[in-house]
């Protein structure tokens, strides 16, 4: 039994045991100061509002989400505009390039929050809301 020598176990009983107290130290940051991006994935639909021309008759936004990134895609008179961005705090920023020649212009910006269904902001520049909108579910559409 001369394998397990004093100054070994003690040497080794210390590693560990610092490895557990740094993993602790994490865990407990970790689980007060962190949080997870709000689940926003879906479809929405613009609210009616006095909007500008360029976002057409009913726009929708759709979103996925993975964690604080997003990409969304910008239905506007047919035109699909895909949009990238990520959340900051609860606020999120989606951007993006429509067609060259379009209303709405180049560059398409939308800066908002999301809450309670909704996700209120502005979409170049103009204040809009927009409305998860419900997926009917099997047992809806069949009346049963």
């Amino acid at each position: 039994m001369n394998h397990f020598k004093l100054k070994s176990l003690i040497f080794y009983g210390t590693t560990i045991g610092f490895v557990l107290l740094i993993f602790k130290a994490v865990t407990v940051y970790g689980e007060t100061r962190l949080s997870a991006a709000p689940p926003i994935a879906g479809t929405y639909r613009l609210l009616p509002s006095k909007n500008s021309p360029c976002l057409g008759n009913n726009p929708r936004l759709a979103i996925e989400q993975s964690g604080i990134y997003l990409l969304g895609t910008l239905s506007i008179e047919g035109q699909q505009v895909p949009l990238d961005g990520r959340f900051r705090g609860e606020n999120f920023r989606l951007q993006g390039r429509s067609s060259p020649g379009k209303s709405c212009g180049d560059e398409i910006v939308m800066e908002a929050i999301a809450r309670d269904k909704k996700i209120s902001g502005t979409l170049q520049d103009i204040p809009v809301t927009f409305e998860k909108e419900s997926i009917p579910t099997a047992d809806s559409s069949t009346g049963h």
